[in-house]
């Protein structure tokens, strides 16, 4: 549903705000993951500010599993820091026991930070200005496209002079110490960042947590550069929110921004944790029985599934019976995390053999996409529900998920046709990119459609109400 992938949309809605300065001067306070406060640039239509005030969090799944793993007593280096999503999520959880390292050079992105830091009360991050790069010496930060895509260049160049470090230098005097997490995000830096760490990396063992390059040169030195460090790659399953290995060779979900690397002694601790698995669990046969009662007793205590299936045993194949069964197991918070990948897997290999579409497949094949992490494939699911709804008026509903978690427990309040469009909308505006400001023209009709539905989520009205603060923020806008 996006016409390109999300990191070509977010470089060029930046590009195309030319008038705007580098830099604005004014600035507002927003609420940040439920318990944090965060300044950020006051201008909605900037793109830190906008995904805050859309969705109340940053839009990356990464940044979930961040924020579990990472507990008190950890150490982490943030390179890119930026307005500080991550530097503040880390230093939320570290605790007083633990230290946060924040390396941003942009002058105007940083003082934001540090107020953050400040209003937070967060004593136990150190706030540095160098940019990070394979050399210390001084260069230029260019900041054209907006702060989150701030460029480093050459000494003399346009843009800010600014200091500049290496990992190992910077870390030189501290004690041999091992460092937990690794953030990079530095516009095409990387490669250069790991040259110049690799005392830093040898000797600390953190997990990596890196941007996906999407122009084929740059990720070709990037991975040339892994790979000669000795490290592996890992892509999050955001369902199970477990690190599963990344197969380079095979093409990548168009909607895969981050990835994350580790070396033999990191990914053996990680193995033991749970938090990182080399492949699915095994699983032992269910029965007919079995798989039946599961999803009878999850529909049965869903009020939109009761007022469908008064008794919750609406008729379905073994086999459908058995593929749901397989995704209620697959998001049971009770089980390991390589085992909910298994039944998950399974679910999937089911659901996406080919055979005829109906509404209740695409709802449910939407959902176990998105667990793991095939956003792309979770689009094509929801425009064939899209194409499908219409004709569903009158029918009878088969056994279905529906496409997002949230909706578990949606309350009907009209007819089927009603809550079903409901529950489309919302996984299309919430899922068929990482915020609707890209792709806007075509999921902004979704919204304002869903907002007038009696079923739409506080998180619909939340985000027509960015797009329409975005929209009269400026007399030429962004959007």
């Amino acid at each position: 549903m996006e016409e390109m992938p999300f990191a070509k949309r977010f470089q060029a809605r930046h590009e195309a705000w030319v008038s705007a300065p580098v830099y604005p001067a004014a600035t507002c306070l927003l609420d940040f993951a439920g318990s944090l406060r965060m300044l950020v640039p006051e201008d909605p239509r900037q793109i830190t500010t906008f995904i805050l005030t859309e969705q109340g969090d940053w839009f990356e799944a990464e940044i979930r599993f961040i924020r579990r793993w990472l507990q008190p007593g950890m150490r982490v280096v943030d390179i890119g820091a930026n307005f500080g999503v991550y530097t503040l999520t880390a230093a939320s959880r570290v605790g007083r026991e633990g230290r946060v390292w924040a390396f941003e050079p942009g002058a105007f992105p940083r003082s934001c930070l540090a107020q953050s830091l400040a209003l937070n009360g967060f004593e136990n991050v150190e706030l540095r200005s160098e940019a990070v790069s394979e050399r210390t010496g001084r260069a230029s930060l260019d900041a054209t496209g907006g702060a989150e895509l701030a460029r480093l260049g050459s000494e003399g160049a346009a843009g800010e002079p600014v200091v500049v470090t290496t990992l190992d230098a910077a870390f030189a005097a501290c004690r041999s110490e091992p460092f937990d997490l690794l953030k990079l995000d530095a516009e095409g830096e990387e490669p250069r960042i790991l040259r110049g760490a690799r005392r830093f990396l040898a000797e600390r063992d953190p997990l990596i947590l890196c941007e996906w390059p999407l122009e084929p040169s740059r990720r070709s030195e990037l991975l040339s550069e892994l790979r000669e460090l000795g490290l592996r790659l890992f892509r999050l399953l955001p369902g199970p929110d477990l690190l599963v290995p990344l197969e380079t060779e095979r093409p990548l979900d168009s909607f895969q921004l981050n990835f994350f690397a580790a070396g033999t002694r990191r990914i053996a601790h990680l193995l033991a944790s749970g938090d990182l698995a080399e492949s699915p669990a095994p699983l032992a046969e269910s029965t007919a029985e079995e798989d039946r009662a599961v999803v009878h007793a999850w529909l049965a205590a869903r009020p939109w599934a009761r007022s469908v299936w008064p008794e919750a045993h609406p008729a379905g194949s073994p086999r459908i019976h058995r593929a749901l069964a397989d995704v209620v197991r697959g998001e049971d918070p009770a089980r390991p995390r390589p085992e909910r990948w298994a039944w998950l897997a399974r679910a999937q290999r089911f659901l996406t053999k080919p055979r005829a579409p109906t509404l209740e497949l695409c709802f449910t094949a939407a959902r176990v996409a998105l667990a793991l992490g095939a956003q792309e494939a979770a689009c094509g699911q929801l425009g064939l529900a899209q194409a499908l709804l219409p004709g569903q008026t009158g029918h009878a509903l088969g056994p279905f998920l529906p496409p997002l978690a949230e909706q578990n427990e949606l309350e009907p309040v009209g007819p089927p046709a009603q809550w079903l469009q409901a529950m489309l909308d919302e996984a299309i505006v919430a899922r068929a990119g990482h915020s609707i400001c890209f792709g806007l023209r075509q999921r902004l009709p979704v919204l304002e459609r869903l907002s007038a539905n009696p079923h739409a989520s506080s998180s619909a009205q939340r985000r027509l109400a960015a797009v329409r603060r975005a929209q009269a923020s400026k007399d030429t806008p962004l959007w």
